[in-house]
């Protein structure tokens, strides 16, 4: 879980990247993701929850979520 800075319609101030996906993965799940390899068109901007995929190999792809809370 991540926490913002939030304005009163839910715009971040500020967002969450593949590396602080990856440093989260690392620190919560014990496993050890390169950023390049977490899918994010852009970073996540909005409060809510998240689906991000991971490729973990060529053929193998899986979903984590990302919850955004105001901090």
């Amino acid at each position: 879980m991540f926490k913002l800075k939030a304005g009163e319609h839910g715009k971040t101030f500020g967002s969450v990247t593949a590396k602080e996906v990856a440093d989260a993965l690392k620190r919560e799940a014990k496993a050890e993701i390169d950023k390049t390899k977490i899918v994010l068109h852009e970073p996540l901007r909005s409060l809510g929850v998240h689906r991000v995929e991971v490729r973990l190999l060529s053929d193998v792809r899986a979903n984590v979520t990302v919850a955004i809370e105001p901090a």
